[in-house]
């Protein structure tokens, strides 16, 4: 009998042989994987803020950026608007969205907004079918609007006094096409001749939280220059700058979170809040006001 010598190029090419083999078998099982998740889709282009008893005085306007999504309470990310959403857990759900927020006006800071409610849904998700929805939240009901000072829309009045150094101050305007919404804005000119202005809220604000709750000042604007918000304490003894904002020819929406300016100066007495600006001579400015209102929880 005769045996056939062994060399190791047979080795290697059975070695290979097997290799290959072990590839395709794993690629086959990947590629039955990736064929057996078949996903849902969530379309969802806007969500609305509604309007609710606690909103008598002002608009319920919005400027929701993005979305935190939640199925079964398991968070599945945030998505900017408008989204389309690839949903894996298909079948009956419970669907759970959250408004975000550009916190302070900046984009590098989305938050979930703490004052909004959450949009639920029990629904059915079919693979390869859209659902489309359009989620309606509103305020919490336990938010305090009518504290030591309820806000301004500038339909009545103007709940604001002009700096002793201001050269102009804020007063409403019925000019249609400076009007955010409503009959009336409230707007402060400078012209060629004048610099500076600034005003503060009349009331002192008091009661507010102090230890770090939630605090919101929300308002629309627009403006030819960069203007500052800042806050007064003490009965306008010290003052501190919070945060500037850019020029824009049409109205936005900002919210500025309050919360650990609030919980920094926590001794003071009482706050003032502040809206001023500084042009060069030679220029006409304006700075747009409407809808502030400052938030926090009973």
């Amino acid at each position: 009998m005769r045996f056939r010598r062994f060399y190791p190029t047979d080795y290697m090419r059975y070695l290979y042989l097997f290799l290959c083999l072990l590839i395709c078998s794993l690629f086959s099982c990947e590629d039955e994987d990736l064929k057996a998740i078949i996903p849902a889709y969530l379309k969802v282009d806007d969500v609305v803020v509604v309007n609710t008893p606690i909103l008598q005085k002002v608009w319920p306007t919005d400027k929701i950026t993005d979305i935190n999504v939640f199925v079964n309470d398991q968070f599945l990310g945030t998505f900017e608007l408008p989204a389309l959403i690839p949903i894996q857990q298909t079948g009956n759900v419970t669907l759970k969205i959250r408004a975000v927020i550009f916190n302070n006006g900046m984009s590098n800071d989305r938050q979930d907004y703490p004052f909004y409610s959450t949009y639920e849904l029990d629904t059915t998700f079919v693979p390869e079918q859209e659902l489309y929805l359009r989620p309606e939240v509103e305020y919490f009901k336990t938010l305090e609007l009518d504290g030591d000072w309820g806000g301004e829309d500038f339909e009545v009045g103007v709940a604001f006094n002009k700096s002793p150094i201001s050269e102009s101050e804020l007063t409403q305007t019925g000019e249609p096409e400076h009007v955010f919404n409503g009959n009336r804005s409230g707007v402060a000119h400078l012209n060629i001749n004048q610099q500076f202005f600034e005003t503060y809220t009349r009331e002192e604000l008091r009661n507010i939280p102090r230890t770090g709750e939630p605090i919101y000042l929300e308002f629309n604007y627009k403006s030819s220059h960069p203007f500052t918000l800042s806050i007064y304490t003490n009965n306008r003894t010290t003052q501190q700058a919070i945060l500037s904002f850019r020029p824009r020819s049409s109205y936005t929406k900002v919210y500025v979170d309050l919360t650990t300016v609030i919980a920094t100066l926590f001794t003071a007495s009482n706050y003032n809040l502040a809206f001023g600006y500084r042009k060069p001579l030679g220029e006409n400015g304006s700075l747009y006001l409407d809808n502030i209102k400052l938030l926090y929880f009973q």
